[in-house]
């Protein structure tokens, strides 16, 4: 049975790490691991890509902020497999594994059992370009391969869901204020859509039932008084 155990992970300074990030890889890269004081860091984060919010980034930008944010999850994420002799046919089989600082020794038996033991984590996976990928599954090595896959769909995820985050805390920080002309100007566009549908009943009122309370030329008047007022 697995057996898993906690461990708490240390929220390190990337040049403790030897990781050798600049400015802005080491923005995301502290942004990723903290829970609380994301929002300086986001700042920092928009002043080195003041376009982040444009959704277009730069591919050396994407490329730089996805190293960060991978370094960052390989010391939280990662697993062990190697090659053991199952029922007389040879397996790429896991033997531990860590997700989110949580551990699980899968079976110490079948690790003392494997050759060729190996760590694999998102940024290794994602390391291989498309052809080498492929290559692990023409060779024939499905194991290994869907091990590969996985590690790459966990990868990817992170990516997204923290790049996502910072999306979010850095509209937060610089969106207020176009947010409330937002509001306004939907406002804006409700009113005139009501006082579009109010002339034609007005004018309806009018012509089809005879009603005297309906003035199409007093309404235009107050619709014209109301924007000169509101404007």
């Amino acid at each position: 049975m697995a057996k898993k155990t906690i461990v708490e992970t240390e929220v390190k300074e990337p040049v403790n790490n030897g990781l050798n990030l600049d400015g802005l890889q080491t923005s995301v890269y502290k942004f990723a691991g903290l829970s609380g004081g994301q929002k300086s860091l986001a700042k920092e984060i928009l002043g080195f890509v003041p376009n982040w919010l444009d959704g277009k980034l730069d591919a050396s930008v994407t490329d730089r902020v996805n190293r960060a944010l991978l370094l960052r999850h390989k010391e939280i994420s990662y697993a062990e497999y190697g090659y053991a002799e199952i029922n007389g046919s040879k397996h790429f089989v896991k033997v531990s594994e860590t997700i989110d600082g949580q551990v699980s020794l899968i079976d110490p038996d079948l690790r003392n059992k494997c050759s060729n033991i190996m760590r694999l984590d998102a940024g290794h996976a994602l390391s291989y370009t498309g052809q080498e990928f492929g290559k692990i599954k023409k060779d024939g090595d499905i194991e290994k391969y869907q091990a590969f896959s996985e590690w790459r769909t966990r990868g990817s995820k992170y990516i997204s869901n923290v790049t996502s985050e910072i999306t979010r805390k850095i509209k937060a920080i610089v969106m207020p204020e176009v947010k409330g002309r937002a509001v306004i100007s939907d406002f804006a566009d409700h009113v005139t859509e009501v006082f579009g549908d109010l002339k034609k009943r007005c004018k309806t009122s009018l012509d089809a039932r005879g009603d005297t309370t309906a003035n199409p030329d007093k309404f235009a008047q107050a619709t014209k008084a109301f924007w000169v007022a509101y404007k």
